[in-house]
């Protein structure tokens, strides 16, 4: 790797990205890392089971002009990924809690305050 290329890496990995889990790991959630906050997410809870919440995301996501890529359980819930024509991915993830769902909303590498917010009130004027 050329010298460029390093310091391109080092500096990408001291600044960190969005939407990135707030430990070192992967930026796509992973069995384990469900339940971890991600620098970028908003979060919102509805009063609704994770399979009404699930079934209003899919509608809000779609009705939004995101492609669905991936619907994927976890140990303690589900989460999608789907894309934007801008080609940025927006992470939707679900954990079960009692009486309710939380939904966690991540776009793109740098997350998108006033997207996330949109999407979760296109899911809540769904269910």
């Amino acid at each position: 790797m050329s010298k460029s290329g390093a310091l391109l890496l080092a500096l990408m990995l001291s600044v960190g990205f969005g939407c990135a889990p707030t430990t070192v790991a992967p930026t796509t959630p992973a069995e384990g890392d469900a339940d971890k906050a991600l620098v970028g997410e908003v979060t919102g809870s509805f009063p609704y089971s994770m399979a009404k919440t699930c079934a209003a995301t899919d509608a809000a996501l779609k009705s939004m002009g995101l492609v669905i890529i991936e619907w994927k359980d976890t140990a303690i819930g589900k989460y999608v990924i789907a894309r934007r024509a801008d080609n940025s991915d927006v992470t939707v993830r679900f954990v079960g809690l009692q009486g309710a769902t939380e939904v966690r909303v991540c776009v793109g590498l740098t997350g998108d305050e006033a997207y996330s917010r949109k999407l979760l009130s296109a899911i809540e004027s769904r269910l």
